[in-house]
């Protein structure tokens, strides 16, 4: 075999199989496959432009498109806005309430600290005894004990070394304690629309006095069949009591039985009746919510005998300031009326117990807090 002739393998030369395998050839392959794609692209790109120019032209030269475009932009516009606002006016909203919040807080404090002050000066009259100063201590232990008056543990420890055995009193030339003096705004609750809840409330709501007529007197209401809630000073002791309930037709009398089933000093006092007259008189609900500075509210009250009155639709009828275990109210009352229920404007529930009128502050106890003490009891009706 010569040397120049070509190497065979298979039938094709052995140069044309190296030819095959050639980077140039497929640089120059890849160089036009790339230059497709390109071109490709391209001709997409033109497509979309070609497409947005149209939808321009619709939305800017049709007044339909451009209408609905327009109100959509000014719809979001004034949704913003909106929020915006609302936003601005909650927060002035939280702002105002806590304001007021903090005003009448500042309010009842003052009131508070006003009424106790009169208190005090009051305990402090002793007339011209002797022992003068151990009286006055007496007296405001006896405010003391009664949450009438806040004294702190070491004050409380001075007076009770100074009063020693002396009980508490007031000279007989102390003045009585001012009686309401406002406008009378009761009127006979025979006279409410029949309609009204205070109308069928009234039936279950009473003269409390004792059976000869020596004791003291005042209003109790029906919390169950044969339960009544009044004040504790409302009885003073005797065992003759007896409750008269009016129901518009004939009065009838109930005697009580002792001794009372809870007596708190300086509160209120639930007491068993004879006869279960709640059945034939209906009875009332105590409320569990607090009461509400600023809430209107209505009374039921008798003022020395079985006939009810009631102070509704008055705009002083409202609470007025709402303590620990307590509030104040603006309804009219009278001697007589200590243990007459203050309800709700629609007068479904009682909120508080009427129990003083003094230098025309008008307290109650809250009845949200009673309900808590008597609850296992009433769980039976």
């Amino acid at each position: 075999m010569n040397s120049n002739d070509p190497i065979i393998i298979g039938n094709e030369p052995a140069t044309q199989q190296l030819d095959s395998t050639d980077p140039a050839r497929d640089l120059d392959r890849e160089l036009k496959e790339l230059e497709v794609r390109n071109k490709e692209v391209e001709l997409e790109i033109r497509k979309r432009e070609a497409l947005n120019s149209r939808v321009n032209a619709i939305l800017w030269h049709s007044p339909i498109a451009l209408a609905v475009l327009t109100a959509f932009v000014g719809y979001i516009g004034t949704l913003i806005s909106w929020n915006l606002s609302r936003t601005d006016g909650k927060v002035q909203h939280d702002r105002t309430l806590a304001l007021e919040e903090i005003k009448q807080r500042s309010l009842e404090k003052l009131e508070k600290d006003k009424l106790q002050g009169a208190l005090i000066l009051d305990a402090m009259r002793t007339g011209e005894k002797a022992d003068k100063s151990k009286q006055a201590a007496a007296n405001l232990l006896l405010l003391a004990d009664a949450k009438l008056i806040t004294l702190d543990e070491s004050t409380l420890g001075k007076l009770r070394q100074r009063a020693g055995d002396v009980g508490p009193g007031l000279p007989s030339s102390s003045p009585v304690p001012e009686l309401d003096n406002r406008s009378d705004d009761s009127v006979l609750a025979s006279s409410i629309d029949p309609n009204h809840a205070l109308r069928s409330a009234s039936r279950s709501v009473g003269y409390l006095r004792s059976a000869d007529q020596r004791g003291n007197a005042g209003t109790a209401f029906l919390v169950g069949k044969d339960l009544a809630i009044t004040m504790d000073f409302v009885i003073d002791g005797s065992q003759q009591y007896e409750l008269t309930l009016d129901d518009e037709s004939a009065p009838r009398s109930y005697r009580v039985k002792f001794p009372p089933l809870i007596s708190e000093p300086q509160g209120f006092a639930l007491i068993r009746i004879n006869g279960d007259p709640g059945s034939k008189h209906g009875w009332l609900k105590l409320a569990s919510d607090a009461p509400k500075v600023l809430q209107k509210i209505c009374s039921l009250q008798t003022r020395g005998s079985a006939q009810q009155l009631a102070v509704l639709n008055v705009a002083n009828c409202r609470v007025e300031s709402v303590y620990e275990n307590e509030f104040t109210h603006g309804c009219s009352t009278a001697p007589g009326a200590a243990g007459g229920p203050l309800l709700t404007e629609d007068g479904k529930q009682v909120l508080g117990i009427h129990y003083a009128t003094f230098r025309n502050k008008r307290s109650a106890l809250r009845s949200d807090l009673i309900a808590k003490k008597i609850q296992k009891i009433l769980a039976d009706y």
